[in-house]
């Protein structure tokens, strides 16, 4: 009777192990850079810095056939930034602020801290130069460029904004031209976490025939 006992014990074991075997077959191991974002941002403060990383590197297990064209887009990292004060903070990322697809399980993640800067938000008044490429019709020539209005209003980090002298409207192409262009342009992102609240300024080239 003992005897028995101990052979369906060890059919239980070596069929558990089988089947271990089985569905461990085929998988496989990736890893990638995971871009972090951030939601809850506290009402009239920006993030300006990330100290350490903008990306954490994961390493998921799953079917190699479901996981070979896994990419970063298929996955988010999130951080909740409410409640957080002016100035820099240290956030943990685990399990909890990842979303992963339904067929592949976490393994590590690295780093697993990130320090995260924020600042008020103010803005400020710059001047905007038009940004002109191109060349017009031979034989005649830029003479003056006017834009309206000459300064305009970017907001982002106090810190940022101190250093920031002006900035430029995106391209106007003058290529080929023989008389006076007039276009409305958008003013160009100055890069950074600035951002123009004049979405748009006009540029008028006044362009003559060279004498």
């Amino acid at each position: 009777m003992r005897k028995n006992i101990w052979l369906k014990i060890a059919s239980v074991v070596l069929a558990v192990a089988l089947w271990v075997f089985v569905i461990s077959r085929g998988h496989s191991g990736i890893s990638m850079a995971v871009p972090l974002e951030f939601k809850n941002i506290p009402q009239g403060l920006m993030v300006v810095e990330t100290a350490t990383v903008s990306s954490t590197v994961v390493v998921l297990n799953g079917h190699e056939r479901l996981i070979k064209n896994l990419t970063s887009e298929d996955m988010q990292i999130s951080l909740d930034l409410e409640g957080l004060p002016v100035g820099s903070s240290r956030i943990n990322i685990g399990k909890d602020n990842i979303k992963l697809p339904v067929f592949v399980r976490l393994i590590t993640m690295n780093p697993s801290t990130v320090t995260v800067t924020l600042e008020e938000t103010s803005e400020k008044s710059v001047p905007v130069k038009p940004d002109i490429v191109g060349e017009p019709m031979k034989g005649f020539k830029v003479m003056r460029m006017k834009v309206s209005p000459g300064n305009v209003t970017v907001a982002g980090g106090e810190s940022e904004l101190k250093k920031l002298k002006g900035v430029r409207t995106e391209p106007v192409d003058i290529s080929g031209a023989s008389k006076t262009l007039e276009r409305e342009v958008k003013v160009a992102s100055p890069g950074g976490d600035i951002r123009p609240v004049t979405e748009s300024v006009t540029v008028e080239i006044v362009i003559v025939k060279e004498r």
